[in-house]
């Protein structure tokens, strides 16, 4: 067998480059897409847990046969115990974002304050106002818009003027947003 394999290599050495060549290349291919696929994976749970950064502990209410949590009390529970330094409960929707003929579909928070913020922004200033919004830089970028405009939330049926831009984490499935928790 190895005489016939070394005998086929001296008289086709075209056949050998041939396989070597395919087998190169697609070993090539396999390792860029596994490539591509762990970054998208990782961007995503960066975007999903950004919220988290900068907290120590993290949970969720889920009462939905009872009475809504009283936010405020569980606060101010929270906030009594000698090693919480603050305590504060974000609020989140999802909305599709209409700006131009063009939409988006945008993760909302209540803007939390300073001290749980993970993000930063690019330009403008934070949402102030109960009719103002920051969106992320590709959002942004997506919809052409520019700090004045006025977008559309479109579940809500209401518009916000784009008063900020932030540097929230890049990801092909959602973008950014915040408007004040009056909103």
């Amino acid at each position: 067998m190895l005489k016939f394999a070394l005998r086929e290599l001296r008289y086709h050495p075209s056949r050998f480059a041939a396989v070597v060549i395919a087998v190169a290349i697609s070993v090539g291919f396999m390792v860029a897409a596994s490539g591509i696929t762990a970054t998208m994976q990782e961007t995503t749970a960066l975007q999903k847990t950004a919220y988290l950064s900068k907290s120590d502990v993290s949970f969720t209410i889920a009462n939905p046969d009872g009475p809504a949590a009283d936010s405020e009390q569980l606060s101010r529970e929270l906030k009594s115990i000698d090693s919480v330094t603050g305590a504060e409960f974000l609020k989140a929707f999802p909305d599709a974002t209409d700006f131009a003929g063009h939409s988006e579909f945008v993760n909302y928070f209540a803007l939390p304050s300073e001290q749980f913020r993970w993000s930063t922004l690019t330009a403008g200033s934070w949402p102030a106002n109960a009719d103002e919004i920051v969106l992320g830089k590709t959002a942004v970028e997506a919809f052409r818009a520019k700090i004045g405009d006025l977008v559309t939330l479109t579940g809500i049926g209401k518009d916000f003027k784009l008063v900020g831009v932030s540097d929230d984490i890049v990801s092909m499935n959602t973008q950014t947003g915040y408007v004040t928790p009056q909103s």
